[in-house]
């Protein structure tokens, strides 16, 4: 590319500054979880990544052929750029989290993510913190910086790889071996983010190999203006309309648990050729419709406003109790947006003033070095900040309102399809089998301590949110194909255990009814409500098979808007009544209903099932409330039963669990 396309990088594109209003307005929208209008905004942050690698591939490239090209100067333009308004809001959130954050877990997961944020390495911890045991998103105000990061990540690699292969093409000028390397890379990476997508652990979504091809996409945008610049102007006109449509289908039709994959190349070859089609023919209507003033506007400050919209409509839904308001909502993003214009005004001309003051290699180097010292000096004072005032929380808060969600620890707690240890077989009595998801997990220490007065042995096979119901498939969720998997295992196991010695004799079933029905699906003239009678009619034939003579289904109870442990902590810290952590009973009557109709249609018909009844424990005719009393949490989360939450369920229902044992009348 001759001296004509290095300035032709260098202007400036008013429709690519639209093209990051359209990309703030998806994201924005779609965190206000406005429904309909962007049901898909995350691609938004796709859209970002493609104009990024359209402006900073395309600098690079220009740069290093006209010889002006430093590592220096590309890497302090990037810390100058990303840096200021980035620590800002890091440290901001750190003030506010101080102010509405309670319990200790609250502030010792805020302060890891805070550390790794400040280091732009939030997107590797984000990762790990993937799965079934993960909290909320909203409980989460810097998850956005794993999109930074990523960038930032690619910013370090992507000077180094584009010069090496513009020095392998210098040396090899007639081979086309650089460019099929280049292009081998880009292809790698895009099959790595279809490879890698789904699972409990989404590695394509976090990781950098695995977006890097969207970056490029954006870098070859301006070779391809080249080539459409050939087309008829009407062509022209009807491949942006085209474009900008896949682009607006991007935001409405793809599913986040299949995300990226190959799905992200709707938005992305639709911005990569919006980008082009506007270089080609500015003059075009959707060109011309980006271009516009106000979308000039928000397209300067968007950087901004999605580094303070998150934070902010986390933390107003975190001191809210979670309650949904679409006002408050509305008016977080909207002070997000206020404070990305001031904070794009205060900084613009100090940093301008930096960047024409550093004229050496030395200059600026230290801009670089000075970055990474500040990033490091924000990370370990908030984390040591933040950890100070979780010991103070721990102090403090009372003892019950600081469970912690996670799988327990227990050697006789087994996987779908685990090798059954010796210790869970002995002694050879009477045993009592615990199955299903996470809820059955965490009833199974109230269920052991309950049957072990009683002479018995207890075990756990469980799988997170695999019911253990053979004839289904789950959607909408990650790991919805390791469930298929673990539950293929489980009837191996169910006869293994039927062949130890003293095998079982009982069962006790739970399921988590609201997750099973929300992403179950059956056959199409079925719904996931209808089937349960089936899946519990077939599991209680394959218990039968393995020496099981009596069952106990756990009945379904409601879920809440907000964890309740840490909601009853705000409550108790501003002195609120525990019911700001209610929800109408009106809420879930419909569910109750559907559910109960199935497991009686069973028990009515099966003399060996009973269920165990719990909804009245948390709901009266007008509220279903997550404790028994304001510090005694009868869940911990939206739904897991908290230690005393099935302790006390199995209480109430002392007849339905000693009928499991002993096959004695119930009491009606």
């Amino acid at each position: 590319m001759g001296s004509g396309g290095d300035r032709a990088h260098r202007r400036f594109y008013p429709h690519v500054a639209g093209l990051r209003a359209v990309a703030i307005l998806l994201v924005v929208v779609f965190h206000l979880g406005l429904g309909p209008v962007a049901r898909s905004g995350f691609v938004g942050v796709d859209v970002f990544f493609v104009i990024s690698g359209f402006l900073i591939i395309g600098q690079i490239l220009a740069d290093e052929r006209s010889g002006n090209f430093r590592l220096s100067g590309f890497w302090m333009r990037r810390v100058l750029r990303i840096g200021p308004p980035y620590l800002i809001v890091v440290v901001c959130s750190v003030v506010i989290s101080l102010v509405v954050l309670v319990e200790p877990r609250e502030f010792r997961d805020f302060a890891w993510s805070a550390f790794w944020a400040a280091l732009m390495n939030s997107n590797h911890y984000f990762l790990v913190l993937q799965g079934y045991f993960d909290t909320d998103a909203t409980t989460k105000p810097l998850l956005h910086t794993w999109s930074l990061a990523v960038e930032e990540q690619f910013y370090l690699a992507a000077p180094l790889v584009l010069i090496a292969w513009l020095k392998l093409r210098r040396r090899m000028p007639d081979s086309p071996l650089p460019d099929l390397l280049l292009a081998a890379l880009m292809a790698a990476s895009f099959a790595s983010s279809v490879l890698l997508t789904g699972g409990s652990r989404n590695l394509a979504f976090y990781l950098t190999p695995a977006r890097a091809w969207e970056f490029a996409a954006g870098g070859l945008a301006h070779p391809l203006a080249g080539l459409l610049r050939r087309m008829p102007r009407g062509a022209l006109q009807a491949m942006a309309l085209a474009a900008a449509g896949g682009l607006v289908a991007s935001g409405q039709l793809l599913d986040a648990a299949a995300f990226p994959s190959g799905w992200a190349m709707l938005p992305v070859a639709s911005t990569a050729l919006l980008i082009s089609s506007g270089i080609a023919m500015p003059d075009a209507f959707v060109p011309r419709a980006l271009s516009t003033w106000p979308m000039q506007r928000l397209g300067d400050v968007s950087y901004e406003w999605y580094l303070w919209h998150w934070p902010l409509l986390c933390f107003a839904r975190i001191g809210d109790f979670g309650r949904p308001d679409v006002a408050r909502d509305i008016g977080a993003v909207l002070l997000a947006l206020a404070l990305a214009v001031l904070t794009h005004a205060v900084l613009r001309r100090p940093i301008a003033g930096i960047r024409s003051r550093m004229h050496g290699e030395r200059d600026r180097w230290s801009v670089v070095a000075a970055g990474a010292l500040f990033s490091i000096l924000v990370a370990v004072g908030t984390l040591s900040g933040l950890f100070a005032a979780a010991n103070r929380a721990a102090a403090t808060v009372p003892v019950a309102l600081q469970q912690i969600f996670g799988p327990i620890s227990d050697r006789c707690a087994l996987a779908y399809g685990s090798k059954i240890p010796v210790e869970c077989v002995r002694p050879s009595g009477p045993r009592t089998l615990v199955v299903g998801d996470s809820y059955a997990m965490r009833m199974f220490p109230a269920v052991r301590e309950t049957f072990r007065k009683m002479g018995r042995s207890s075990l756990l096979v469980w799988s997170p949110g695999c019911a253990p119901f053979r004839n289904l498939t789950e959607s909408g969720w990650a790991g919805a194909q390791q469930c298929a998997t673990a539950r293929a295992r489980l009837p191996a196991m169910l006869n293994a255990i039927g062949r130890i010695d003293g095998g079982v004799d009982s069962a006790f079933v739970a399921v988590d009814w609201s997750f099973y029905l929300a992403h179950v699906r059956h056959d199409p003239k079925m719904s996931a409500k209808d089937g349960i009678a089936g899946e519990i009619s077939n599991l209680l034939a394959e218990l039968r098979q393995v020496g099981v003579r009596r069952v106990v289904v756990l009945g379904p109870y409601p879920k809440f808007r907000y964890r309740a442990v840490p909601c009853l902590a705000r409550a108790w810290k501003y002195g609120l009544p525990a019911d700001v952590c209610a929800v109408p009973t009106s809420d879930w009557t419909g569910f109750f209903r559907d559910v109960q109709e199935q497991l009686d249609e069973v028990e009515k018909q099966v003399a060996e099932m009973k269920t165990l009844r719990v909804s009245a424990l948390f709901c009266d005719p007008d509220w279903c409330r997550p404790f028994i009393s304001p510090e005694r949490p009868l869940v911990i989360d939206n739904g897991h039963p908290s230690d005393e939450g099935a302790r006390e369920m199995l209480a109430r229902k002392a007849d339905i669990v000693r009928w499991l044992v002993t096959g004695n009348p119930v009491s009606k």
